[in-house]
This record gives C-alpha cells, sequence and structure tokens, in this order.
C-alpha cells in the first residue's frame, strides 16, 4: 500500500501537508536539491571559487573591465582598457592591426564598458603541491590583506631572478651566483597563450586597401618570376609555385600605420596613399612591446596615452594557414632575432622538420641544444595550420593546435637589431618560403612574446647628445622628445649600428644590483600587461608575497562578458576556456 508509514503497531494514513511533505517524489526532489546546494557550498569554499577580474593587468588574455568593438576599418576586435581603479573614460579606441582610431558614440549599446571575465579559482591547488613557474595565481596583496590580485607566477623560493631584456632570468641563491643565471622558458602551452598579436593579413583596412597601401608581405627586392609569390588583391591570400631548387620567401616588413596616414586615406576622396609610402616602400620598422590595450585616446580632442612601445621585441612567432598542394618539396619558416635567422624546414614528402639558424653578419653565435630533426604530421597534399615561434631562446613548432617539437639554443653576444644593404635582417623579421613546392597561404599572423620590463630601474641612459636622459624601463613617458627620438631610431634601419642605437639596446644589460632577491616560501608575482601592472616589481615594502598569502591557482573562464549579437546576453562561448 502506498503512502501508508508505520508507527508502532498501528498503521496511520497521513493527510494534507504531511501527506505532501511525506510524498516519494516530493521528498527526493528536496532531497536532491539539498544536496546539489550541499555540493554547492562544498565546492565554493572547499574546491572552487568564483572571482571576477576588475583591472588590466593580465589582458589581454584575462580581461578586466574594459571596451570591446570591432574595427569598422579591417574588422579585427578591439579591446581597449577601461578599469575604473585608472578612472579611464574611453571615448575612442585604437586597432592594434591597422591602427584606425575609432570614436565610440556615447549610449551606444555596442561601445558600453563590459565587466571583467569571471573565473573559478581552485583554493587548494597548492595545499599539497607547490606552485609552478607561469601559473596564474589569486593571492591577497600584501599591503591589504583584504584586498585580492590575480598575476603570473614569475620567482619561486630562493632563487635570484633578473628581469633582462624582456625575459626573465633566474639562480638558485644557496647553490649558485649571478654568473649561473639561465633563462626561464615557458612550456608550449603557456608559451602559446601568452603570444600577442601584431599583424593578421585577414584583417586589412579598407581606405588604406583603397588608397594602394603596400602588403607588409612580398617578396622584397626579388625580380618578378612566373615561381615567385602571387599576392590577391585584397592582400590576405598568397600562393607559390615554385619548380626550382632555390627558395623563394615572402617576408614581413612591419610598416605601422600613423595618424598622417589616417588622415590621407579619410580626409581624401578617392583614398590617397601618403606621400611616404609613394614609391620606394619604407624599410620595415622594429617590432616594440606596445599594447593596444593601454593605447587609448581618453577625451574627445583624441589625445593619446603616453605608453607608444619603447622597447624592441625580438622574440616572434609565425602562424599561418598552408595548403600544400604537392606531393614533395621543402616548406620553410623563418623568424630574425639580432641578425640571427632561425630556421623551420619541413619536408612535405614524409614530414621530416628540422630547425636551424644562419647568422648573415658574423657576429654571434648560436649553439642548438637537443632534438633538431623530428617528424610533423605535415606529410603530402593537405591543409594545416601551422605555428613557429621564437621565444625565451627556444625554437617551437605547433601544427593543427599541437605541440608537435621544440629546441632550446643559447646565444653569446650582444643580441641587437641588425641590417645592411645585402641583408635587411631585423627589419623583415618574419618570411615563409617554398622550394620545388607547389603550396598557397590564405593567412599570415605575426605575434611577439610578453616583454618583461623592470620598473625599480634608476639607471639614465642617453640616446643622443641633444637629447635628454630616460629610464629605459619604465621610461619618464612624459617627455615627448625622448619618445620621438626613440621611435624614429626605431624606423631607420641604416642607424641600428650607430653609437646612439647601441647605447640604447646595451642600456637593457642588467647586473646582479637588478636582482630581486627571494628567501624561503616567498614569491614573485607579475602581470601579463607589464607597462601597466601593480605587482612586485612596484610595491611599497616588501616584493615578492608569502606562501600563506596564496589564495589559489585560477583554472578557467567560465562567464566572460556576454555579447549583445545576435542577440542581447549571447554567452561569449568562444572565450570560455581553461586558464593557461
Amino acid at each position: 500500500m502506498s503512502n501508508i508509514y508505520s508507527s508502532g503497531d498501528i498503521y496511520v494514513q497521513p493527510t494534507g501537508f504531511g501527506a505532501w511533505i511525506r510524498s516519494p517524489g516530493v521528498r527526493e526532489t528536496i532531497e536532491s536539491v539539498l544536496i546539489a546546494v550541499l555540493l554547492a557550498l562544498l565546492f565554493r569554499f572547499f574546491e572552487a571559487e568564483a572571482y571576477v577580474i576588475p583591472t588590466g593587468s593580465m589582458a589581454p588574455d584575462l580581461q578586466g573591465r574594459h571596451i570591446d568593438v570591432v574595427c569598422n576599418e579591417c574588422g579585427y576586435n578591439i579591446l581597449a582598457g577601461a578599469s575604473k581603479e585608472q578612472g579611464r573614460q574611453v571615448n575612442r579606441v585604437v586597432c592594434p592591426i591597422c591602427q584606425h582610431p575609432q570614436t565610440l558614440r556615447p549610449g551606444d549599446r555596442d561601445n558600453r564598458p563590459f565587466s571583467g571575465d569571471r573565473i573559478l579559482v581552485s583554493k587548494f591547488a597548492y595545499d599539497f603541491d607547490a606552485p609552478d613557474r607561469w601559473d596564474v595565481i589569486v593571492f591577497k596583496y600584501p599591503n591589504n590583506g583584504k584586498q585580492n590580485f590575480i598575476k603570473r607566477l614569475i620567482g619561486l623560493p630562493d632563487e635570484g631572478v633578473l628581469i633582462e631584456k624582456g625575459d626573465i632570468y633566474a639562480f638558485d641563491q644557496p647553490t649558485q651566483t649571478f654568473q649561473d643565471r639561465e633563462i626561464c622558458r615557458k612550456p608550449p602551452q603557456k608559451q602559446k597563450a601568452m603570444l600577442q598579436i601584431v599583424d593578421d593579413t585577414d584583417h586589412i583596412a579598407k581606405a588604406l586597401l583603397q588608397a594602394g597601401w603596400p602588403s607588409r608581405w612580398q617578396q622584397w627586392n626579388g625580380q618578378a618570376t612566373d615561381s615567385d609569390w602571387k599576392i590577391s588583391e585584397d592582400l590576405n591570400r598568397f600562393s607559390l609555385n615554385n619548380p626550382t631548387d632555390k627558395t623563394r620567401w615572402l617576408r614581413y616588413r612591419h610598416l605601422r600605420p600613423q595618424k598622417a596616414d589616417w588622415q590621407s586615406a579619410l580626409g581624401l576622396n578617392p583614398p590617397e596613399l601618403p606621400k611616404r609610402m609613394q614609391g620606394e616602400v619604407p624599410a620595415g620598422q622594429l617590432i616594440t612591446d606596445y599594447y593596444a590595450y593601454n593605447d587609448t585616446p581618453v577625451n574627445e580632442a583624441g589625445d593619446f596615452s603616453s605608453y607608444v612601445g619603447l622597447h624592441w621585441v625580438g622574440d616572434l612567432a609565425v602562424e599561418a594557414d598552408v595548403e600544400v598542394k604537392s606531393e614533395s618539396g621543402d616548406l620553410a619558416l623563418e623568424l630574425v632575432e639580432g641578425g640571427i635567422k632561425y630556421r623551420c624546414t619541413i619536408d612535405v614528402s614524409n614530414g621530416t622538420t628540422t630547425f636551424s639558424w644562419k647568422n648573415p653578419f658574423d657576429e654571434d653565435s648560436v649553439v642548438l641544444q637537443g632534438t633538431t630533426s623530428f617528424q610533423s604530421p605535415i606529410k603530402r597534399p593537405g591543409k594545416y595550420d601551422i605555428l613557429f615561434a621564437n621565444t625565451d631562446n627556444k625554437l617551437t613548432l605547433w601544427v593543427n593546435n599541437r605541440f608537435v617539437g621544440d629546441c632550446e639554443y643559447r646565444r653569446t653576444g650582444d643580441v641587437v637589431p641588425r641590417w645592411s644593404k645585402q641583408d635587411a635582417g631585423d627589419a623583415e623579421p618574419v618570411g615563409i618560403g617554398g622550394r620545388a613546392i607547389h603550396l598557397e597561404v590564405s593567412r599570415l599572423q605575426v605575434m611577439r612574446d610578453i616583454y618583461y620590463t623592470s620598473k625599480n630601474l634608476t639607471r639614465q641612459t642617453a640616446i643622443g647628445e641633444d637629447n635628454p636622459s630616460f629610464e629605459y624601463d619604465g621610461f619618464d613617458g612624459r617627455n615627448p622628445r625622448v619618445i620621438s627620438a626613440i621611435k624614429r631610431l626605431f624606423q631607420q634601419p641604416w642607424e641600428w649600428s650607430g653609437a646612439a642605437a647601441e647605447r640604447l639596446f646595451t642600456s637593457r644589460n642588467r647586473d646582479e644590483s637588478f636582482v630581486f632577491p627571494l628567501a624561503e616560501n616567498q614569491y614573485l608575482p607579475m602581470g601579463d600587461n607589464s607597462p601597466q601592472s601593480n605587482d612586485a616589481r612596484t610595491w611599497d615594502g616588501a616584493r615578492y608575497i608569502d606562501g600563506s598569502y596564496l589564495l589559489g591557482e585560477a583554472l578557467f573562464i567560465y562567464w566572460p562578458h556576454a555579447k549583445t549579437k545576435p542577440l542581447p546576453f549571447w554567452p561569449n562561448f568562444e572565450r570560455m576556456k581553461f586558464i593557461q
């Protein structure tokens, strides 16, 4: 008999609310809800907890409060910092690809600031295991225990940590000296996630294209033959049918549009190519640690922030969507740093892949360490997404978003940009080539590594007799003469071997006085957005966190800001991801 409950030897038939609450279906539902609530509480307090990122110190991969709009010239998705803590009322944004300044429309739903990413943090990640370098950690701010910070873990206990030329070096203080320091290399998954966009051929500005702006990718100074690279009219497709035994190279020049270029392209009908681009195409300028996230005009007059990227970044990566159309031949990718050409060559007949290097300037030497030849999945005709990177003195290859192989190297001598009339060197720092092969490329992207700066420096360096001195890392961005001088130097390759350039580039060398010393249970956290991160480099007092301040490891972006299209509050699924 259903709904009958035993009470001693007497059977009682419950009625009313008692009958309803004791119904098996209702009871099971209530028990399920209570268990779910209990599990949620246990998950929150004992396993993971949700946090909201308020600022852009980890941008662009982790986003705080920001503006998110599409460039109306090239279609690239622009991210611009709008943190309340920085008092940023953003009225205009700048595209990181085409440099087009775009005025925002007040009150427009698509132009309003979005809140920061919501993330899950594993609260017990470090209870049974020590943190690893490059983990993204959440911790209590040492100067305010009520405030939580999120940064990347850079320095470990008992280490001496050095920031030099944008990279991280460390040595074990109990057993080693400053001379024993080694560069800290990122594991492949971290390395890939931390790359910053520089150029993307899927995003070509319409007005610049109509004005005749040249492709940044060309076979520069090459003799036109039937076996050369062919470039589509919209500058985003490239094809090569080269039956010869000589490699044909398509190389990248960093032709960054300037404010005057946009005035010529948009201020005239039809658009007109600016004078500096008419005739011979200018030599490529250096790629810098420019962050479009930070470079935001903050008033109607269009005044830009002072940060324009004044540090040369030689750690680069290239990604290409390649369709191999022949059964054999060589596909090659090349990255240049300090005149050294680091090359990845793939024999498409069998997938054999080789890392090598060449120095046309005969000054510095490189020693490759480890495996320089391995097998890749690029075999015969097919479509492949290929990513080749040179960061932290390590060459790495991914194919179809899968890690394939890497090779570390050591380099001697000062790493400074090189150029000559015979070889463009760092003025053409990225290349893709083919020998005895037929292939098509539908997309080319150039990326750079994070460039860390030392804001604790006091050293001053002059770049010219008629220019004031400046602090190279953490420079005085308020001095327009200094900024102009550095930008001019970066745009003139023939000056890179001069005395002013030598003083500028070698000023990044560091001695023992710049080391961050860490003791037992002390950690050094820093933000990925190095120019605008309040982290251990600049804190008042101790420039580290004690292990007891660790709250956990950032795991997953479970709710980035929602989209406004195709419907309001549309989930932003593509940004829901594990945090690297």
